[in-house]
């Protein structure tokens, strides 16, 4: 592992430490596998991750729900949305006060890699901008895309953190 000082290291040392004990590996149904001791007993269990996300997945509009680990308010006079248009690789939204446009890059190496490099927003001033700022922040780091287990899209930054989840409009 790395040796990064991370402000709360007591996950990071169980896990490790479940890791050293691991013996053996079991399936638990279809979607879950156990890592096991030498007593077969499960230290660790491991939840089968979403399939790789296509870029036609996420052709169409969808509303921001969170953005920097922050639930978006409902109800906003302009409710944060992003509309992708796959064929010519370009966006259309909302921030929350400014529109957004532009285009998104991807990776043909790797179907789950799209970054938006080339984004505009018009410059208006509204009465509250902490959603535009969490919005156009989130938009800023991403890195790559992938179907959440309850549904969406989630948008991850380099160190593949959650930074923006999307819903279908």
């Amino acid at each position: 592992s790395t040796r990064m000082a991370c402000p709360d290291m007591a996950v990071e040392r169980n896990v490790l430490s479940a890791l050293g004990k691991v013996k053996k590996y079991k399936k638990l149904g279809k979607e879950n596998m156990a890592l096991c001791d030498s007593s077969n007993r499960p230290i660790v269990v491991l939840q089968k991750k979403e399939s790789v996300s296509k870029l036609s997945d996420l052709d169409g509009k969808w509303i921001i729900s969170e953005a920097v680990g922050e639930a978006i308010p409902e109800g906003m006079e302009n409710q944060p949305f992003i509309e992708f248009n796959i064929a010519e690789k370009r966006l259309h939204g909302n921030a929350g006060c400014n529109l957004i446009n532009g285009a998104f890059q991807v990776d043909d190496e790797n179907p789950s890699a799209i970054s938006f490099p080339q984004v505009i927003c018009t410059m208006m001033a509204c009465p509250d901008m902490e959603v535009e700022s969490r919005v156009l922040k989130a938009l800023n780091s991403v890195q790559s895309f992938g179907k959440l287990a309850g549904g969406g899209i989630g948008l991850y930054d380099m160190d593949n953190n959650l930074v923006m989840v999307l819903v279908k409009k």
